[in-house]
């Protein structure tokens, strides 16, 4: 095991060690900075600059200022709730707070194709693209980033010890079904947009009863792109049922009927909501070519 793997490892479990499983909606507030965090920091070579916050936009994207420039901030790595979603309110808030709890220093990755730049915060000295993670206000980018590591073990945490987004409780209440998502055909031979009814989801009912999907949503990791399934649509115990983007009908398949490719060739994350915005399933993909 690698340090970065294994410093990752135990900063993840120390940033989610206190908090507890919990029936009602309750999450971990800001934790103190933890010196694996700075280890962490300098293994991947950063440049951190030192920055202040103007404005935080949502649970995932700031405005700050950056050696005199104001500038537009989206957290590397990770993908925050949208403000109308399950916890996108609380997500947004705790930020906040987190920003507020230290020093603000950003690192910046890259510029994406909306002109944001792609940075690495800390607050304080703990990474908050982690942090975000660990608390369960924020899930992992298929992308890869120079925080994999960091962001895919505080997930794998905070799905363990339900927190945020992870608690069944946070915006619902009840047992969440068993319809796990089994594969994505992304990149179907053939031109992409040619190939809309190849590509497609294929979910399965886990569970030993049938399942009403009526407002039901499938999304991909953007929020751009997302299917609600139609009012009535049931699957049965055990039986599965592909989503594809195209529009030709066909035995156990419900058509998206969009116009253009939405699965990323090169990698991308489907969410399966359930009416309350809970999550039900995830699944993240990557090209291993």
């Amino acid at each position: 095991m690698s340090r970065l793997v294994a410093a990752s490892l135990a900063l993840a479990i120390s940033l989610t060690a206190c908090v507890e499983i919990i029936s009602e909606p309750e999450l971990p507030g800001p934790q103190p900075p933890d010196t694996s965090a700075g280890d962490v920091i300098e293994d991947l070579g950063l440049d951190l600059a030192d920055a202040e916050v103007l404005r935080v936009l949502d649970g995932d994207s700031i405005e700050a200022v950056i050696d005199g420039i104001e500038t537009e901030v989206r957290l590397q790595g990770i993908n925050a709730p949208e403000r109308d979603e399950c916890l996108g309110d609380e997500s947004k808030r705790r930020l906040e707070e987190i920003l507020d709890s230290g020093p603000v220093q950003i690192a910046g990755v890259e510029f994406d194709q909306f002109d944001r730049l792609l940075g690495i915060v800390t607050a304080g000295g703990l990474p908050v693209n982690v942090t975000h993670v660990a608390a369960g206000l924020a899930i992992p980018l298929a992308a890869e980033s120079p925080i994999d590591d960091l962001v895919l073990a505080a997930e794998e945490r905070a799905r363990a010890l339900g927190v945020g987004i992870w608690n069944p409780a946070s915006c619902g209440s009840g047992p969440v079904p068993e319809i796990a998502i089994l594969s994505i055909d992304a990149n179907p031979p053939g031109r992409d947009e040619e190939a809309l009814d190849q590509e497609r989801v294929v979910i399965r009912n886990r569970s030993d009863a049938a399942q009403d999907l009526s407002g039901w949503v499938l999304r991909d990791e953007s929020t751009a792109n997302r299917f609600e399934f139609p009012d009535g649509a049931t699957l049965d115990a055990g039986a599965a049922i592909e989503i594809v983007v195209g529009c030709e009908p066909a035995p156990d398949r419900l058509t998206w009927c969009n116009d253009r490719p939405v699965w990323n060739n090169g990698g991308d994350t489907a969410l399966l909501l359930d009416p309350d915005g809970r999550i039900v399933d995830v699944f993240r993909y990557r090209d291993e070519g």
